[in-house]
């Protein structure tokens, strides 16, 4: 990487997180300076925000939509929220991370693939969990927001399990299994 683009990209950073210690918390419209209030309060809203209902435009199963999806659940928490990434992260340290400037091409591939697979619609269970959790992992790979990725995937699961006809449940005892898939 460029000194020109670390330079730009330390700037970016440096503006949508708060000075501290490592990890940093993200600038939030809460005010909240510390991951565990932060965490606590965004999943209290983005529950509230799935209960209101999803719109439209984010159940779209395309990168718009996940998009929209992303700004639905986190849009009081976030001025960026459905934005994308527009800085490289050293998150997931050994695991491939899409670069900014690559995020809309590689998903739009994704979501081309997904679409031209009709959905997964129609798939026996067994493949459409592996076409899924094929789908997911390269939009994991994208890490397209800065933050609350992980959400918006399993959201997005439900989504296009519910498309496909079937009915998927993520409990929270499966955190530990989902981010270690």
């Amino acid at each position: 990487m460029s000194q020109l683009r670390d330079k730009a990209e330390r700037e970016i950073y440096e503006r949508i997180m708060y000075p501290g210690d490592e990890p940093r918390v993200p600038v939030n419209k809460l005010g909240l300076r510390t991951w565990k209030e932060l965490e606590e309060v965004k999943n209290k809203i983005a529950t509230r925000r799935l209960k209101v209902g999803i719109p439209d435009r984010a159940r779209q199963l395309t990168y718009d939509g996940l998009k929209s999806l992303h700004h639905h659940l986190f849009q009081y928490a976030y001025s960026w929220a459905g934005q994308e990434r527009a800085y490289t992260t050293g998150r997931n340290a050994g695991v491939p991370i899409a670069t900014p400037e690559n995020i809309r091409s590689y998903l739009e591939a994704e979501f081309k693939k997904f679409e031209a697979a009709n959905q997964f619609k129609g798939l026996a269970p067994g493949q459409f969990a592996e076409k899924a959790a094929h789908l997911l992992n390269e939009i994991n790979a994208a890490h397209p927001f800065i933050e609350s990725n992980g959400r918006v995937q399993r959201v997005f699961l439900r989504l296009i399990s519910e498309n496909a006809g079937y009915e998927i449940s993520l409990k929270a005892s499966d955190k530990e299994l989902w981010n270690e898939a």
